[in-house]
């Protein structure tokens, strides 16, 4: 995954109505949008759901009419794997770092 697909999924996820409905579909796979409405009108969250498609986030399934979504666990575990990189490149800069200022100490 590259950090502009990286982007884009986190921009899609920083809106919490976004990052809820993934949430539900992530723990429960096979919601319509009418189980995701929580009281309100199911195309309330068909922006949302629309936007959490597009990113890659989720995958939908037509039933007549009527749309199941998934989470896509590929798309997930990519930036998981993502997010592990980063992590090991913030580990090894702060042991850098801390190298760098023991050995001005020394």
């Amino acid at each position: 995954m590259t950090d502009d697909e990286a982007k884009v999924i986190l921009e899609a996820l920083g809106d919490k109505t976004r990052f809820d409905i993934f949430r539900k579909v992530c723990g429960r796979s096979g919601l319509t949008a009418s189980d995701l409405s929580a009281g309100k009108a199911a195309s309330t969250n068909s922006h949302h759901l629309a936007k959490l498609e597009k990113v890659g986030l989720l995958n939908a399934t037509r039933a007549g009419k009527t749309k199941h979504y998934a989470a896509d666990s590929d798309r997930l575990y990519a930036l998981a794997a993502w997010m592990t990189a980063c992590a090991e490149d913030a580990v090894f800069a702060k042991l850098d770092h801390d190298l760098l200022n023991s050995a001005d100490e020394g």
